[in-house]
């Protein structure tokens, strides 16, 4: 098992870590992708993120893990911190009234910049995976 914070700029000023649980079994199983917290204000698929967590720890102790599993129980931490009166506003900026999920950073010279540093003298299955 491996736990990082993977860092997501939010602009030349900002960054925001995401953290990223990932669990490898014996590589006979298929691979599988779980995130929650999208909204913020969605607790359940949090807590059962986090549940799930410690199931796969317990089955990865035992060797029960045939695939792999990587988990992001909280994709989304700026919209789950804004609140108003207590209450979880979600999915909106508070300040600005911009939906998170309409209002993407373009992060896609990164990718391209990914893309000419590891893949542009061939094709490498790992660095793609990667």
């Amino acid at each position: 098992m491996s736990t990082h914070t993977m860092e997501i700029p939010l602009d030349e000023n900002a960054v925001h870590g995401i953290t990223v649980h990932r669990f490898i079994g014996n590589g006979t199983g298929p691979n599988v992708y779980i995130q929650a917290g999208i909204h913020g204000n969605e607790h359940p698929g949090i807590l059962v993120a986090v549940s799930l967590i410690e199931k796969i720890k317990q089955m990865l102790s035992t060797n029960r893990l045939n695939g792999s599993i990587t988990i992001v129980p909280l994709c989304n931490p700026i919209a789950f911190s804004q609140t108003v009166q207590g209450e979880i506003i979600g999915r909106f900026d508070v300040h600005t009234g911009k939906n998170f999920n309409r209002n993407f950073p373009n992060l896609s010279h990164k990718v391209v910049d990914e893309y000419d540093r590891t893949l542009k003298n061939g094709a490498d299955i790992n660095a793609i995976r990667s």
